[in-house]
């Protein structure tokens, strides 16, 4: 049988390397990058937590507490999530 963890952990591995192209992105104040540039600093697209379908059309995909969308020009927005409100976990 194999073993959970020699599946899991490539994506991981991923999903790590995708969360730290961004938030750096983030802590340096840029906030609009290409996505070429993203590419070449090894963000692998495929690889999101999350993905909603926005109002205006947009498919905007989320990586743990950040969320990434594409704008015209092959430019990617980066920007914090906003936290979820949930009526089970308030007081």
């Amino acid at each position: 049988m194999m073993d959970a963890n020699k599946i899991c952990r490539p994506y991981h591995r991923s999903l790590k390397q995708n969360y730290g192209v961004l938030s750096e992105h983030l802590q340096a104040g840029t906030e609009v990058v290409h996505k070429d540039e993203l590419l070449m600093e090894g963000f692998d697209p495929k690889f999101s937590t999350g993905m909603e379908l926005r109002e205006d059309g947009t498919m905007c995909y989320g990586l743990y507490d950040i969320e990434y969308f594409e704008q015209k020009g092959r430019y990617i927005r980066i920007q914090r999530a906003a936290p979820l409100k949930s009526k089970f976990w308030s007081r």
